[in-house]
C-alpha cells in the first residue's frame, strides 16, 4: 500500500525511490504483488537502476507464487528476447499458465501468438477463441478486436449481431474505435436497425478527431 501511495502521490508526495523501496521490501517478504510491482520498477528504471534480467526474475517469482501478471509480463520478455534469451515456445507456455490462472491479458497474448504463428502453429480459430475469452472476462482491447472478428468472419462465422454487441460493450468502456464501428453499423444496418442519423453522428465524431476510416465513411455519406 505504501509503495502505491508513493508511486501515485496519494497522501504523500510522489517519490520513485521510496515507492520502489517499499515494493522491494514486499517482494523480499514473499508478497507476489510486491514481486510484480518491483519487477515493473526494475523494468522501467523507476526509482531503481534499470535491470531487465532482474525484472524477468521478479516476474518469474511472482508468477510461481500465484500472480498471473508475472507470467504475462515474462511471456512478452521471452517472446521478444528482453532480459532473457528469446524463446517463443517458452513465451507460449507462460501465457498458457497465466490463462489457466484466469488472466484476460494472458488470453489476449495467446490470441496474438496463435494469430501470428509465434511459438505455435498459426490457427485463427484458436486465436479467436482466446480473444473471445479475454473479451468475456472484461478486457476492453479484446472487445474491439472480437467485434472486428465477427464483422469480418475471421476465425469465427461472420455475425453482424455479435459484432454490434461487442462494439457496444467496447464503446461503453470508452473505446473511440468502437464508436466509429458502431457508426458504420448504424449507417449500413449491420446487426441493428439502420439509423442514418445516429450513424452520421458517430462517424462525424471520429472524422472530427481525424480518424481516417471515420473521415472516409463521413465523406461517403456527404457524397450521397
Amino acid at each position: 500500500e505504501l509503495g502505491m501511495c508513493y508511486r501515485f502521490g496519494k497522501g504523500v508526495e510522489e517519490d520513485p525511490e521510496t515507492s520502489a523501496g517499499w515494493f522491494k521490501k514486499a517482494a523480499l517478504a514473499g508478497v507476489p504483488d510486491g514481486m510484480l510491482r518491483y519487477g515493473v520498477c526494475l523494468a522501467l528504471g523507476y526509482g531503481v537502476e534499470k535491470d531487465l534480467k532482474a525484472a524477468a526474475d521478479m516476474y518469474q517469482m511472482a508468477g510461481d507464487r500465484g500472480e498471473a501478471l508475472g507470467y504475462v509480463n515474462l511471456s512478452t520478455y521471452y517472446m521478444n528476447g528482453i532480459g532473457v534469451d528469446q524463446d517463443e515456445e517458452k513465451a507460449v507456455e507462460l501465457a498458457r499458465k497465466g490463462a489457466d490462472m484466469g488472466s484476460s491479458e494472458a488470453h489476449r497474448l495467446l490470441g496474438i501468438y496463435y494469430w501470428n504463428g509465434q511459438g505455435v502453429e498459426k490457427n485463427m480459430e484458436v486465436s479467436a477463441k482466446h480473444f473471445i475469452d479475454a473479451a468475456e472476462m472484461g478486457n476492453p482491447a479484446c472487445m474491439d478486436h472480437v467485434g472486428w472478428l465477427y464483422m469480418k468472419g475471421k476465425g469465427v462465422e461472420k455475425d453482424f449481431d455479435q459484432a454490434f454487441m461487442w462494439y457496444q460493450r467496447s464503446a461503453a468502456c470508452g473505446s473511440d474505435y468502437a464508436r466509429i464501428q458502431l457508426g458504420e453499423c448504424y449507417l449500413k444496418g449491420y446487426g441493428t436497425e439502420q439509423d442514418i442519423e445516429r450513424g452520421l453522428e458517430l462517424v462525424k465524431e471520429g472524422a472530427e478527431a481525424e480518424n481516417d476510416f471515420a473521415m472516409f465513411l463521413y465523406g461517403e455519406c456527404l457524397e450521397r
